[in-house]
């Protein structure tokens, strides 16, 4: 059965960029609650004992899977990869990436925070590694991810979730970890999800 996974930092750790009561409820509370319905929903089934990934990537038609185990996995990717001392344009082979995606990492900012508000209602937008090495912005409904097929998303993810403020002027950007992403380039996974009104981040192993 899935468990909560524990925060690298404290609650209070991105202050004055996400609060410690927002970053606590969103934990101990949202996450929990996808974690709990996620358990429920396979307990006593064939699905029960299968990897998260397995689980979103192989049963995405089952509505309880794809919700509540969308939720976890998204959630699970962000906490690990914010940090207290993140921040600053990316550098090296991420930065190349970018550059030959979008022309710049401007431009790229610009276009991710398209996909976040252009998307109706909850949802994720990704950054993401497409089949053919190249990076691109796509998004998602809810708590779907590139992963769950038809998604309409080639690549594996990079993301923003719902929300009001403009990627751009974002300053939670200051606690991405970029250091995190090279070595993601080559596997092909997720690059980046933001929890559209308060989350940016970058990529899990």
């Amino acid at each position: 059965m899935f468990t909560l996974p524990n925060l690298p930092y404290a609650y209070s750790a991105l202050e004055p960029h996400i609060d410690a009561q927002t970053m606590e409820i969103h934990h101990s509370k949202h996450h929990q609650a996808y974690i709990n319905n996620l358990n429920a929903a396979i307990e006593g089934t064939p699905m029960a004992g299968k990897s998260i990934d397995a689980l979103i990537t192989e049963h995405a038609d089952v509505p309880a899977v794809r919700n509540n185990g969308g939720g976890h996995w998204n959630h699970s990717m962000f906490w690990t990869v914010m940090t207290p001392n993140g921040g600053g344009e990316p550098e090296g082979e991420l930065s190349e990436a970018i550059s030959a995606a979008f022309g710049s990492y401007e431009d790229f900012k610009a276009a991710f925070a398209k996909a976040a508000a252009t998307r109706f209602g909850s949802g994720w937008a990704w950054l993401c590694v497409n089949k053919g090495g190249r990076l691109e912005v796509c998004s998602t409904a809810n708590q779907d991810n590139p992963l769950m097929p038809g998604v309409g998303c080639e690549g594996t993810p990079k993301g923003r979730r719902n929300g009001k403020m403009p990627m751009a002027k974002n300053p939670i950007i200051r606690r991405v970890n970029f250091l995190l992403c090279p070595s993601k380039l080559k596997k092909g996974l997720v690059l980046y999800a933001m929890h559209r009104v308060v989350f940016m981040s970058c990529s899990r192993a």
